[in-house]
């Protein structure tokens, strides 16, 4: 008797487990389960393996799609968003259908490439006031980002800083920079050198020149400039030698230092 009481135990045991189901629901910013197309991570809370990855789906019906999940295991969830969110110690009720889920709203941040024929540019996208770089985004794409405000640096010469970019759910924020110009700088011998912008504040340091090469080229946002040589030659000071220049979109600027 008591081993029939075990055996019709585990059929119910088993029948509750193959009815469980769940969904995830991943909530814009009008609380609508439709943010959808993330990796998803299902760890074990206890010992921290992962047990489930995929790529959040909605069925045909436009609702997430249902999973089949062990309800003796207790879950932490990370939604790979930029930046990712994790919900801890979710757990699933046996024989039931469980809603799971979490705040994602998404808005899209553009980046513009008004340029031609040019290296990729490429962007530190920062929580707004942080120095943790979430992502590296490159001008001419386009990626989606938990709505919020996030601090931009772009990578040119000179960097360009963004601070207090909006990104709001459900809509494109797009920022754009204005073409470069090119500087063709000719030292005419080897020597040690820098490039400095003019800012408000004063000058600020660009680049440092190559040593060896007596010829170098540059693409520079507009703005005014001045570089600063002395040749390897040359043991004084007094040998250093400045040029002034303008630099405009599109343009081309040759500075000679003889």
């Amino acid at each position: 008797a008591d081993t029939r009481f075990l055996q019709e135990q585990k059929i119910r045991d088993d029948e509750k487990v193959e009815n469980t189901t769940a969904q995830i629901n991943l909530l814009d910013g009008n609380n609508q389960p439709v943010e959808t197309n993330v990796p998803i991570l299902l760890l074990d809370h206890t010992s921290g393996k992962l047990k489930e990855s995929f790529i959040h789906t909605l069925n045909y019906a436009g609702n997430p799609d249902t999973l089949i999940l062990d309800p003796l295991v207790t879950y932490d969830m990370i939604i790979q968003t930029v930046p990712p969110v994790r919900v801890d110690s979710l757990q699933i009720k046996p024989g039931h259908h469980t809603h799971l889920g979490a705040k994602t709203p998404q808005g899209t941040l553009e980046l513009r490439n008004n340029a031609r024929n040019r290296e990729p540019i490429m962007c530190l996208v920062k929580p707004s006031g942080g120095e943790q770089v979430l992502h590296v985004q490159e001008f001419g794409t386009s990626q989606e980002y938990l709505a919020g405000t996030y601090d931009l640096e772009m990578l040119t010469l000179p960097r360009l800083r963004q601070p207090g970019v909006h990104i709001d759910p459900s809509t494109t924020t797009s920022i754009s920079i204005p073409p470069p110009g090119v500087l063709t700088l000719q030292v005419g011998t080897s020597g040690y050198g820098s490039i400095l912008v003019r800012r408000e504040w004063g000058l600020e340091w660009v680049i440092d020149l190559k040593e060896n090469e007596e010829r170098q080229v540059f693409q520079l946002l507009p703005g005014d400039y001045l570089v600063v040589f002395r040749s390897k030659l040359a043991q004084e000071t007094a040998y250093s030698k400045t040029r002034q220049f303008k630099i405009s979109s599109g343009s081309s600027t040759i500075v000679q230092i003889n």
